[in-house]
């Protein structure tokens, strides 16, 4: 049974086994200490963060992150490879976007690899459209948004 749960902080050591497995699923690297650092203290890094379980096995993440009082960014949506193709993703991130709408922000912005293919099939049905880049990351090679 998949459950879709905001983060409690007895989630926190949940997180680096996660993504250590999640990351390299995708491509990339964990660095909790260096471009991962934000999900050692989610609380303070995130307006809002959820966890995806399967039963009791957190499959999935995904948060909103506030950059300004009209915009946010979509951050940390990932899901184990094994999950991919039911629908898990598609689920996080429109949990994600009502919130940000039930906030009021006028934009949301996210950056992605552009290895990320499904991610970006995923994003891009979802109505976000390509942009500028919006801050600074080596990490950022895509940068999309939706304005609401």
């Amino acid at each position: 049974m998949y459950r879709l749960t905001e983060f409690t902080n007895d989630m926190q050591d949940l997180l680096d086994p996660f993504f250590e497995v999640c990351l390299p699923e995708s491509g990339r690297l964990f660095n909790p200490d260096g471009s991962h650092k934000d999900i050692r203290n989610i609380s303070d890094a995130y307006d809002k963060f959820w966890c995806l379980f399967d039963d009791e096995k957190l499959i999935g993440t995904v948060g909103i992150k506030r950059i300004s009082s009209d915009r946010c960014e979509l951050k940390s949506l990932f899901l184990l490879k094994d999950y991919h193709g039911l629908g898990l993703g598609k689920n996080m991130l429109n949990t994600a976007l009502d919130y940000a709408r039930e906030q009021e922000y006028s934009e949301v912005l996210l950056d992605t690899l552009a290895s990320s293919k499904k991610a970006l099939s995923m994003y891009k049905n979802a109505g976000f459209e390509e942009t500028e880049p919006y801050k600074e990351s080596p990490f950022a090679e895509v940068c999309l948004k939706m304005k609401f």
